[in-house]
């Protein structure tokens, strides 16, 4: 009886490991996920920012040259605080990746996300220059 009950514990340890193992891969997706959505908003923002600074700068009709470069260098400062929050982003984005110990590519969006983010940049730079001229 008593090996019978050994066994029996056995079983059910193993089984017990087997859900905690599971719990812990299932609370790794949710923080990567959460992470993603956290990212994802940043972006969100600094299009809104790359968006008021051209908006600013082009649609914005003002009479006076003060106020046209006012409206310039408040453009400029909005499209330069949105390259700012992309980089940013992404960079904490990495740090808290690399947190959760997700380093291997098919398991990590990471190398999607640096795409995003140094393609968000170079069209907000070349937005940036286009607005200026």
């Amino acid at each position: 009886m008593s090996e019978e009950l050994n066994k029996e514990l056995k079983a059910f340890q193993i089984e017990q490991l087997s859900l905690a193992e599971e719990r812990t891969f299932l609370a790794i997706e949710r923080s990567q996920l959460a992470y993603e959505r956290t990212f994802l908003s940043w972006l969100r923002t600094g299009l809104g920012c790359v968006g008021g600074g051209i908006a600013f700068v082009r649609l914005l009709a003002f009479r006076s040259t003060g106020h046209q470069i006012s409206a310039q260098v408040i453009g400029s400062v909005l499209i330069l605080l949105g390259i700012t929050i992309f980089i940013f982003s992404q960079l904490s984005y990495k740090k808290r990746i690399r947190l959760l110990g997700i380093e291997r590519e098919e398991e990590s969006s990471l190398p999607v996300v640096v795409c995003i983010t140094f393609a968000l940049v170079v069209i907000s730079t070349f937005i940036w220059l286009l607005v200026l001229l």
